[in-house]
């Protein structure tokens, strides 16, 4: 077993095939985002909203977005095996996808609502950030989240409180 230090971090590139080797173990591993969330982002940008979904990978949050429902949802995702797996897992669904990362993908289109779950963090934000705005529809919304997973009993503040 590798134990790495405190202060460690994976670079930004290991986002982009670390988590295809496995793709349904890593889908299977991981939990999903509340109907509440969702439910928010569409009262806020109207119906049927052209969606672009930044990191999609399984499709955790696509599907969370395909309930809206939405015109279209185009989905980034450099990992070819997480595009599989999350093209399979929605047939017959209003969604694209684009195997690439955001940053270099070629997306010129505008966009109603543009996501990013849980993988913001695997790029250059300045940059994505510059893109996002220049691909936002006037009064577009972008929406970023992860899961907080709470660790009480090891030293994590916030969960013991």
């Amino acid at each position: 077993m590798t134990v790495r230090s405190a202060d460690e971090t994976l670079p930004q590139s290991a986002g982009r095939s670390a988590f295809g080797t496995d793709a349904a173990g890593y889908h299977a591993g991981r939990i999903g985002y509340p109907e509440a969330l969702f439910d928010s982002l569409f009262a806020r940008c109207g119906p049927y909203p052209d969606i672009l979904e930044i990191g999609a990978g399984t499709g955790l949050a696509t599907e969370g977005l395909l309930r809206g429902p939405p015109a279209s949802i185009t989905a980034i995702e450099p990992d070819a095996a997480l595009v599989q797996f999350l093209l399979s897992r929605f047939p017959n669904q209003p969604l694209t996808a684009i195997t690439s990362g955001f940053i270099e993908a070629d997306v010129t289109s505008k966009f109603d609502l543009i996501t990013c779950a849980a993988a913001f963090h695997w790029m250059d934000a300045d940059v994505a950030l510059q893109k996002i705005t220049a691909l936002l529809r006037p009064k577009g919304i972008w929406a970023m989240w992860w899961n907080s997973y709470l660790n009480p009993g090891i030293g994590d503040a916030l969960a013991d409180a």
